[in-house]
């Protein structure tokens, strides 16, 4: 039997990558992302015949999310695995010259928005003792880096928060997975490379005699 896999954040990066990868198992995709546009690209890369259904979701509003889940009804209960793709990072400035709607962006995007996708799926898994939660982290939430302030802060968050799920569920048949990777090619990587030089320029200056 097939499992339901919902996506979000699944219009690039990571989440394409699931998406492709599980689309390959033979699983049913619920994808989810701001983007629909890349969503309709992304179905036609798909192996052909893969049962999807496609959302524009952004997580950060609540009646986003609650759009979704109406027009799935009872088949929001069917999901198997839920995969919290959806994050951001904006910004390598230090502390005291970041932009704060920034840290709020992240905040809202990388904590908030992954708590309101996880507690609208969990129940659903609780009632029917199965299940897989795959939340996206970073080697930044353990490892900060000069300029990773909020982004890390909200990376070590989701660390944190997934080792605690893990204890919630403790007894079930639910399963909690934290990935955290490091750089990868993605379309995250590219939006940061300006920021990135500017930070490798501010560290490997000569220094003067």
């Amino acid at each position: 039997m097939s499992k339901v896999v919902l996506i979000t954040g699944a219009s690039s990066g990571f989440g394409e990558a699931c998406a492709e990868k599980f689309a390959q198992e033979g699983c049913s995709l619920i994808l989810a992302a701001r983007r629909l546009d890349k969503l309709h690209s992304l179905r036609e890369k798909l192996v052909p015949g893969a049962p999807v259904q496609l959302f524009k979701l952004d997580v950060t509003d609540p009646a986003s999310v609650a759009a979704m889940l109406t027009t799935l009804g009872p088949a929001a209960d069917a999901i198997d695995v839920l995969i919290n793709c959806a994050g951001l990072a904006l910004g390598l400035e230090p502390a005291w010259e970041s932009d704060f709607s920034d840290w709020e962006t992240m905040v809202d995007t990388n904590i908030t928005g992954l708590l309101r996708m996880t507690r609208a799926i969990l129940p659903g898994m609780v009632r029917k003792n199965a299940g897989h939660i795959i939340n996206l982290g970073s080697v930044a939430g353990s490892w900060p880096y000069p300029g990773s302030n909020a982004y890390g802060g909200t990376k070590a968050f989701v660390k944190n928060f997934s080792q605690a799920l893990r204890a919630d569920v403790l007894g079930k048949n639910i399963r909690v997975t934290s990935i955290e990777p490091g750089m990868a090619e993605t379309n995250f990587r590219t939006s940061a490379s300006k920021v990135i030089r500017k930070l490798r320029t501010r560290f490997t200056k000569t220094p003067s005699h």
